[in-house]
């Protein structure tokens, strides 16, 4: 796994790397930096300072009325970049920005990576967190 450590001291991890489906959006795509369609959707988990969970930056999709929209991720260089997409199904226009989620990113060397089943347990243990919140609010 790679990952970097940002100038606040989080940690950014690359998780795993999949095609990006070519029907989001239809014919509109998500646009990257150069200009062309991205290809491939990738996963990254942000930890805080004590190694816990704080953010994971994944490919998503979304939809307001007519409008649909896709956004997913890329480290390039030292930064993390945003790319979002959106398509009007009424007028068939679409829109493409880019945002940058953090600068000045450093490589950490693999002794230093929290390892796939450190994010894994991490995971599992957001996931419980939310169900037991969930659990709390359901009618007795």
């Amino acid at each position: 796994m790679q990952a970097w450590r940002t100038p606040d001291g989080r940690v950014l991890v690359a998780g795993p790397v999949g095609p990006l489906s070519d029907t989001l959006l239809g014919p509109h795509g998500i646009l990257g930096p150069d200009g062309a369609f991205l290809t491939e959707e990738r996963t990254y988990y942000e930890l805080d300072a004590s190694g816990a969970l704080r953010h994971v930056y994944e490919t998503t999709v979304s939809s307001v009325e007519y409008e649909l929209y896709a956004t997913t991720y890329r480290v390039e260089g030292t930064a993390l970049h945003g790319y979002e997409s959106s398509c009007d199904a009424s007028s068939g226009e679409s829109r493409h920005r880019h945002t940058v989620k953090f600068t000045g990113l450093t490589p950490l060397a693999p002794a230093e990576t929290p390892s796939e089943e450190r994010i894994h347990a991490l995971l599992a243990d957001e996931a419980r967190m939310r169900n037991e919140r969930g659990a709390g609010r359901l009618p007795g």
